[in-house]
């Protein structure tokens, strides 16, 4: 995906100095990318943006469920949800979990910059049902300590959990 998605914005951006961003696995992807074309010399990644990224670390891997069915059933999606879309977001969760299983981030030097933006709330408040994504809520960059966290350069407490930390009021700007 990386590969994928730095041949799309040189297609779009062909150079200059840019800012990557990414929310859950879109942040890994996005520091991915933002790897691949700082080695470009028509490119100053200025930094990357990780929307409650997560790193699979061992202690979130501990908890992600193994089985397929599980992991897309742990995503509890609305039961409004009309069946086309339901399958369409159910792929997408299969995707994201193949695509995390056995990435590691980019070579510390090939890090840019990075503020991660943390929701301050757990998916489940439930601690004996707590999703795989909250393992890492008590640590303070969720799990990128275990991959040396020094990239991160501030940490800005969002409200609302994973999955609501764009609803209103969360995103609301201040008046």
């Amino acid at each position: 995906m990386g590969v994928v998605y730095a041949h799309l914005v040189k297609s779009i951006i062909p150079s200059g100095n840019i800012i990557l961003g990414g929310w859950s696995l879109g942040g890994s992807l996005a520091l991915e990318v933002a790897s691949r074309l700082m080695k470009l010399p028509q490119y100053m990644v200025q930094g990357v943006i990780l929307i409650d990224s997560v790193f699979l670390s061992n202690t979130v891997k501990a908890h992600t469920p193994t089985n397929l069915d599980e992991f897309v059933a742990s995503f509890k999606f609305p039961p409004q949800m009309p069946d086309t879309v339901l399958a369409q977001a159910k792929q997408c969760v299969l995707h994201s979990y193949e695509a995390q299983q056995g990435w590691q981030p980019p070579p510390l030097a090939s890090r840019p910059p990075a503020v991660l933006l943390r929701a301050t709330e757990p998916i489940n408040p439930h601690k004996a049902d707590m999703h795989f994504l909250d393992s890492a809520r008590d640590s303070k960059y969720l799990g990128w300590e275990d991959c040396d966290s020094s990239f991160i350069v501030a940490c800005l407490e969002v409200p609302g959990n994973h999955f609501t930390l764009f609803d209103s009021p969360n995103s609301d700007t201040p008046e």
